[in-house]
């Protein structure tokens, strides 16, 4: 699967990790920032090159005008070859931390929308706290409880500004035991 398939989900990252057993072995720390949307059991795809090209465009004007502007010519459907198969979220979270859930820690990271809203918050990471307690997560850090994230951290509803980076940064840090 390609790695630039927008939006990964948790099953995205379990899936390069289990492919790319290297990966999780030569590091001393995991972690893994989730949004509340990351713990849906159905894994993102690869669409077209049109939005997440494997190589560099031709006309990078073309690019960037269709995935950014007007959608000249937009995906279909996943090839069935780069479809990322079903699986079980909870079964492949349960065999990971089996092999490196000492190592691991977990950050809840919310939306704008969620910080305004800490009840959305709250609903919105409920599945995903219960299948990382059933997983026997030990470490799993809450960036909206920390006293130092607020909602003037993002430059969209999702992603965090320059600054907003610098205060996650040391939240994460934190929360791995810096």
């Amino acid at each position: 699967m390609p790695i630039s398939a927008g939006s990964w989900a948790l099953r995205n990252e379990l899936a390069y990790l289990r492919l790319n057993p290297q990966v999780p072995a030569s590091v001393s720390h995991i972690v893994f920032v989730l949004n509340s949307g990351d713990f849906g059991a159905e894994a993102s795809s690869w669409r077209c090159e049109l939005t997440h090209p494997r190589v560099r465009p031709t006309v990078a004007l073309w690019y960037v005008l269709n995935k950014y502007v007007y959608t000249f010519a937009p995906c279909g459907d996943v090839p069935a070859a780069l479809k990322v198969p079903d699986g079980d979220l909870a079964a492949e979270l349960q065999s990971f931390m089996a092999l490196h859930g000492a190592k691991t820690t977990f950050v809840l990271y919310p939306s704008q929308t969620e910080v305004a809203d800490p009840a959305a918050e709250a609903n919105g990471f409920a599945a995903g706290k219960a299948l990382l307690q059933a997983s026997g997560a030990r470490r799993v850090v809450h960036v909206l409880h920390d006293k130092r994230w607020n909602g003037r951290w993002y430059k969209d509803g999702i992603h965090p500004s320059a600054e907003g980076n610098r205060v996650l940064a040391d939240i994460v840090l934190d929360g791995v035991g810096r």
